[in-house]
């Protein structure tokens, strides 16, 4: 509705032309219907492909998108007479190396069973929603300096990093959704809270490094702080479904244990159905450890092998997880 609203109201395009030609109700009602309707069948393709497909449906609709958009961008950024070849071959080298840094980050975070960025990524989408207001009331010089723009950037990141972490990964957090004992759960704290400074870091040089290519060189699609963003999602995904093959490959037919929303729960119940022996894989939960309780689409399903799922079961129901299983 509000966006049939915004449509009707919106000034008219520079030819002259309305944008709705026959505003009223009838325009109304046959909008939210087409928006309804896309909507469930985007949901249930999505819901398809998480069944019978490998990897999370909606995250692989997602990555149609925005894998060839971040292509595009990269060729309009090479093809630029802005930009010369220089200029971009020295950032698609510190593109190489921040991708080397993350994907080396995110492995030894999958080693311990906690996820790699505690506070989440939404810092960096804020962030970047922040900076732009924040500018407009700089003097006027200042306004247009991307150094300035850039400094923002990661003084947002960094403030906003440490409030995330608090509200997705604190101790109180972990007493939430992990039913553990209070020794487990120090130990868990800690590691996560020495995890958080370069976590920082790697979001903070993420986006100053595409904060500044969006200012010095071809103002292209993707390249800002929304663009880091992307190539975190289209990363995160990459791993999913790679560690969904080789599971797939090494078991063959496999079965879903438990659908969760609860991050923190899911690297536990991996890390404890480890422990007894069973080979087990939480589809996705990289990509969603990126969003904690803000991700709602995208799921986290644990699957065993087939014959494992009974004694998979057991552990599960000796962990009491009711509450935390229902609870993001």
């Amino acid at each position: 509705m509000a966006i049939a609203i915004f449509l009707q109201t919106r000034p008219s395009l520079p030819f002259g032309e309305p944008i709705v030609t026959h505003p009223g109700a009838g325009f109304m009602m046959i909008l939210v219907a087409s928006i309804t309707a896309s909507t469930v069948a985007v949901f249930v393709l999505a819901n398809v492909l998480s069944e019978f497909g490998i990897g999370n449906g909606f995250a692989l609709l997602n990555l149609v998108e925005l894998g060839p958009a971040l292509i595009r961008s990269f060729r309009r950024a090479a093809g630029s007479e802005e930009a010369g070849p220089p200029v971009f071959g020295l950032w698609l080298l510190g593109l190489a190396v921040l991708a080397f840094l993350l994907i080396r980050f995110v492995r030894r975070a999958e080693a311990t069973n906690t996820p790699a960025f505690p506070q989440g990524i939404l810092v960096v989408g804020w962030s970047g929603s922040i900076v732009w207001p924040v500018t407009v009331l700089l003097p006027g010089p200042w306004r247009d300096l991307s150094m300035v723009h850039c400094a923002l950037a990661v003084i947002l990141v960094v403030l906003l990093s440490r409030i995330c972490f608090h509200l997705f990964s604190s101790r109180p957090r972990l007493e939430t959704n992990i039913p553990e004992t209070p020794e487990v759960l120090d130990g868990l704290a800690n590691l996560l809270r020495r995890r958080l400074p370069l976590a920082t870091a790697l979001l903070a040089g993420g986006i100053a490094m595409f904060t500044l290519w969006q200012w010095a060189g071809p103002r292209v699609v993707l390249l800002t702080s929304g663009g880091f963003m992307s190539f975190l999602v289209v990363l995160a995904t990459g791993f999913d479904l790679v560690g969904q093959y080789r599971f797939m490959k090494r078991n063959g037919l496999t079965a879903s244990l438990v659908q969760l929303d609860n991050v923190h729960f899911s690297y536990r119940l991996v890390e404890r159905l480890t422990e007894e022996g069973i080979d087990v894989l939480a589809r996705g939960h990289v990509l969603r450890s990126l969003y904690f309780f803000f991700g709602p689409l995208y799921k986290i399903d644990v699957l065993v092998p087939a014959e494992d799922l009974e004694d998979a079961r057991g552990v599960l129901a000796e962990l009491k997880v009711a509450r935390e299983v229902k609870v993001f």
